[in-house]
């Protein structure tokens, strides 16, 4: 046991710390599997993210349920004491919770009944959510073109593609890249057949067609060098504007570019390879 005042009070501390810190990671350990059982649960009635109208189709046929039970049990329970008769009492607290049970149980299944056609409805095309889509139909994927010359690696073009997933047709306004260094603006074409056309020139962008952007880093000259492009281009903000409206810039970082340029570079004699005869004197 500790002595003295200063022994009592580093004791005291030492348990408020140890005591705190067990506490702690079983608070973390709990929140943690009560968000992994939630997060399959929700996977498995396929419910994840959900909206508001998913969360209503669920709220309703439970609310519903507890409504139903807790009037069946105020019920009962003032006939047992009204009636006043022990044995009518003994009876109806002998059946209760087997009708309690039956019921809620049957009331729970109507609900996932009632919750997994929402659920299905959701998943299913409609005007509410082609109207959603419309608002931004697109995800934008980023590729590159990037390779060898004399010795260095050279970026030629960056893209950014993707589908119109929205239910309706869109016109795209506007597309272009902007520097984070220099504040260079290059504008970007789009892919009609196999030729890269102004966006000026083309028409709405029906549902499900594929949308391919293109800038130009001088790709008729060979590209722009790896030191060039990182002096210049390092950062690129990616800008669109469709149906009139501009949506937020998506930004590009060095970090992100690095991989693309190391997963273009070259290897030397890393494979096993042929190679000549040694000459012996």
């Amino acid at each position: 046991m500790p002595q003295g005042f200063k022994g009592w009070a580093i004791w005291a501390v030492a348990q408020v710390i140890l005591t705190g810190a067990f506490k702690l990671a079983y608070k973390l350990l709990e929140n943690a599997l009560i968000g992994w059982g939630d997060e399959k649960i929700a996977v498995w009635f396929g419910i994840t993210s959900p909206d508001a109208s998913t969360a209503f189709d669920w709220a309703l046929p439970f609310a519903l349920a507890a409504l139903t039970l807790w009037a069946y049990h105020t019920i009962h329970s003032r006939l047992a004491v009204s009636n006043g008769a022990v044995e009518r009492q003994r009876q109806t607290l002998t059946l209760e919770p087997r009708r309690v049970i039956l019921i809620g149980l049957a009331i729970i299944i109507v609900g996932l009944v009632i919750a997994g056609f929402g659920a299905w409805r959701e998943r299913q095309p409609s005007t509410l959510k082609q109207s959603t889509n419309a608002e931004n139909p697109f995800e934008w994927g980023t590729g590159t073109s990037i390779r060898m010359v004399s010795g260095s690696l050279n970026i030629s073009v960056l893209d950014k593609s993707s589908h119109n997933e929205g239910g309706e047709e869109v016109i795209l306004n506007d597309a272009y890249l902007i520097s984070g260094i220099t504040g260079e603006r290059r504008d970007m074409k789009i892919l009609v057949g196999n030729t890269f056309v102004s966006l000026r020139d083309i028409g709405p962008i029906p549902p499900r067609a594929l949308v391919a952007l293109r800038a130009d880093f001088n790709e008729s000259g060979g590209g722009i060098s790896e030191a060039e492009f990182f002096k210049e281009w390092s950062i690129i903000y990616f800008v669109y504007e469709c149906n009139g409206k501009k949506f937020p810039r998506q930004k590009m970082d060095e970090k992100f570019f690095r991989k693309m340029f190391d997963g273009s570079r070259q290897q030397n004699n890393v494979e096993p390879h042929v190679t000549l005869k040694k000459k012996t004197n």
